[in-house]
């Protein structure tokens, strides 16, 4: 759970997890729904929503002969 300030970002409110994953490019959805969340919405928006986070770049291992997230 994060709790955070009133006029919060969701981009401003999951920074500090974005930077302990190395997330670079995040691309957020709801749980339940899998939308597309957008990052300049207010926080508030999505009291009791479960946010999926993403890493949006993918690239192709040749090695392992699979798909995998850049970090």
């Amino acid at each position: 759970m994060l709790i955070g300030d009133t006029k919060q970002t969701v981009q401003d409110l999951i920074s500090h997890v974005l930077l302990e994953f190395h997330v670079q490019e995040p691309v957020l959805r709801l749980g339940d729904s899998l939308a597309e969340a957008d990052p300049d919405a207010e926080a508030a928006l999505l009291e009791g929503e479960t946010l999926i986070v993403e890493e949006g770049r993918v690239q192709h291992h040749p090695r392992a002969g699979e798909y995998r997230s850049s970090f």
